[in-house]
């Protein structure tokens, strides 16, 4: 599609080519930067007559000897055209200028008539021959060319579309997004779309940037040669003169007399295997930057890097295999050396001992997989959800979305995807410890680590925790270690708690059906991200839509077939009352639609909201354990700005009984809301866990 509307875009081009050549005379009415502009089939586009604006000028400078002619007429003024006859070596063009042009309009209308009669020559020639590549009469071939040619200003270019969208008229861009995205959205989603991947090419013929005057795009001066910077390379350098320059630009990056790009390279290389560079300003080496703590060994790492043909693995070996790295950060045997560090050293500057540094959250999430043997180590495809289903990816794989970036990353100073980050922060924020103690991403690894040890009836429990510590540490416990992990996974006798009352509420979507007065089927909503319920990781859901319940209220799927119910069950027979108020804040749309039903006597209370409150209280009715209230919320007649609010409070009567039984009981919507019932670890899983988040583990030394 897109190269058939590339032709079609094109032939109207060819068609109005002494349109596009009056233009020439009034290129203030065709802005280049007017990209809001709304363009039919018919209309001249200002992007085409900046084209041939460039190629008339290209033409002039490379004497071509068919506009030679424009650009003579083009420098004089009109009262002078009678005493000049055209001179050009073509002669097509010689011809139609035989006598004297009167204006410039008329030199544009005689050469768009001499295009056009070569145009219908080629389209009869086609018609005859539909496998000619060219007329017979070689002047009209060349005007042809113009048309036709490589770099012709009639053609649109054969690049993505967000760099040709403004060649077509309006109604044909809006065409051709709609199926680019159709088909992006296939590759990203479809699991038989086929391996791909981002390339970049260069532009068949690269434009050439100007300077802005006064910053304003409207206002071009010189043309800026595409060349190195000038600071870097001491005298003016060369311009670039193959395509882009990018591959000049990037040879002129790794240049032997430009040493700066190793050596920034180097030193991000060894802040991440120390916890800081031998520069501490990883982005700036200027004269505002700390001095190198070791300027030689930064210039030879820098120096053998660029000799081993910017090897990095071969740069990650030598660094590795050197004594400095393989140092301990604990004190030496005798102590003196440490002493003398301390004194001389005490920030660790000139590496007398290795600096112990935390892993960060990726390294820490692999290490953790890599533990309980889960770890897949398949290399590419595509990223995936975090904490999603079965994904054991190495994090470096993990869906990164700068608009909702995941809240554990932020957490663990993941670096902003905005920016250019050079070094991250190390942060020690209670929620991290919060997140090993309580996320169930933990809790599983730990299960999975315990059933790797070997968990099964009657294992020796020494042995199991001799492999716990060879799993995580490489190492056999220590006999306090051993005794300590033996006393831990001791059952001690627990004295009997009464327990809490169970949570009542659960959460999820149906159907509202007017005749039974309830909704035909109550599928619970699959997943709890912290805040809410709701279809996916992703809300809204791709199935499910916007259905959401929250803590205070929600929003309705996006049809009424997924109506969004919270569900409260009687504990015991009794007398319950309902009190609640309905809100639903916006003007827009049309408002929602909301029931009370009993699961035995059908429709209690609705009503139908928009922009507006309701109260929807239920006096005191008899109850059996087991009956349920549902509290279902679906759209008006369509689906705009349908969030509300509504947390109902349920109370239990009292008979007037003694004890619990005459005890009121109540439940708060907001104040129980919850995500799914979790199961506690047993004692080894516990155990497990603790060894997961020990410092030895988390920590390089």
């Amino acid at each position: 599609m897109m190269a058939q509307r590339r032709e079609e875009q094109a032939a109207r081009v060819r068609a109005a080519v002494t349109e596009h050549l009056v233009a020439q005379l009034e290129l203030e009415k065709y802005p280049e930067e007017n990209l809001t502009q709304i363009l039919g089939p018919n209309d001249i586009n200002p992007f085409f007559v900046r084209r041939w604006q460039r190629y008339l000028a290209d033409a002039d400078q490379r004497h071509d000897p068919i506009f030679a002619t424009w650009h003579k007429y083009a420098n004089l003024p009109p009262a002078d055209f009678a005493g000049h006859k055209a001179t050009t070596t073509h002669p097509l063009v010689a011809e139609a200028f035989a006598t004297a042009p009167a204006t410039m309009r008329e030199v544009a209308t005689r050469y768009g008539a001499l295009f056009d009669g070569v145009e219908k020559q080629w389209r009869a020639l086609l018609q005859t021959d539909p496998e000619a590549q060219a007329l017979p009469d070689e002047n009209a071939e060349a005007l042809r060319r113009v048309l036709y040619g490589p770099g012709s200003p009639c053609t649109v270019p054969d690049e993505q579309m967000t760099n040709i969208e403004w060649f077509f008229p309006t109604t044909t861009t809006e065409e051709l997004w709609k199926v680019k995205n159709e088909v992006e959205r296939w590759l990203i989603q479809s699991a038989g779309a086929p391996a791909y991947a981002t390339i970049l090419v260069d532009r068949a013929q690269p434009s050439s940037p100007r300077v802005f005057r006064r910053g304003n795009p409207m206002m071009k001066g010189e043309a800026v040669p595409r060349e190195f910077l000038q600071v870097l390379a001491g005298d003016p350098p060369p311009p670039f003169v193959h395509g882009s320059g990018r591959l000049e630009l990037a040879q002129a990056i790794i240049a032997p007399s430009n040493p700066l790009t190793a050596r920034v390279m180097v030193n991000r290389v060894w802040m991440e295997h120390f916890g800081r560079g031998l520069v501490t300003t990883p982005s700036d080496f200027g004269k505002r930057a700390e001095p190198p703590s070791h300027p030689e060994l930064l210039d030879w790492l820098a120096r053998r890097f660029m000799d081993e043909g910017w090897s990095l693995k071969s740069l990650h070996r030598r660094i590795l295999l050197s004594a400095t790295y393989q140092q301990s950060s604990l004190a030496s045997p005798d102590g003196v050396a440490s002493r003398k560090g301390q004194e001389l050293d005490p920030d660790n500057r000139l590496l007398w001992r290795m600096t112990t540094h935390r892993l960060s959250f990726e390294e820490m999430r692999d290490a953790w997989l890599a533990a309980t043997g889960e770890l897949d180590l398949r290399a590419g495809g595509k990223p995936a959800e975090l904490f999603t289903g079965e994904n054991r990816r190495r994090t470096v794989y993990a869906r990164v979305d700068r608009e909702h970036l995941s809240t554990v990353m932020r957490m663990f100073d993941f670096a902003n995807p905005d920016l250019s980050i050079p070094q991250r922060n190390d942060t020690i924020v209670p929620q991290q410890a919060l997140f090993g103690l309580n996320h169930p991403f933990l809790a599983a690894r730990a299960k999975a680590l315990l059933r790797r040890a070997g968990t099964a009836d009657g294992d020796d429990a020494s042995s199991r925790v001799r492999r716990l510590y060879e799993l995580l540490f490489q190492r056999a416990p220590t006999a306090g270690e051993m005794d300590d992990a033996l006393a831990f996974t001791q059952p001690e006798p627990v004295a009997f708690v009464k327990r809490e009352k169970p949570n009542a509420w659960q959460y999820g979507y149906g159907e509202w059906e007017e005749a039974a007065g309830g909704i035909k089927s109550f599928t619970p909503l699959p997943l709890f991200n912290g805040t809410a319920w709701q279809g996916g990781e992703q809300w809204p859901d791709k199935k499910l839509g916007w259905a959401q319940l929250t803590a205070t209220g929600g929003h309705p799927g996006n049809d009424r077939q997924h109506a969004v119910v919270r569900r409260w069950v009687a504990p015991q027979d009794g007398s319950y009352a309902i009190t609640s108020m309905l809100i639903h804040e916006p003007a827009e749309g049309d408002g929602i639609r909301a029931f009370i039903s009993h699961s035995r006597r059908g429709l209690l209370r609705s009503t139908m909201a928009h922009h507006s409150t309701a109260e929807l209280n239920v006096e005191a009715m008899p109850m059996s354990a087991g009956d349920t209230l549902d509290f279902v919320v679906d759209l008006g007649d369509g689906l705009n700005n349908d969030q509300f609010l509504w947390a109902p409070k349920i109370a239990a009567v009292a008979t007037g009984g003694s004890g619990d039984e005459g005890a009121a009981l109540s439940w708060d919507a907001q104040k129980e809301f919850a995500g799914p019932a979790t199961t506690p670890l047993s004692l080894w899983e516990q155990l497990a866990q603790t060894l997961m988040l020990t410092n030895e583990f988390v920590f390089i030394d």
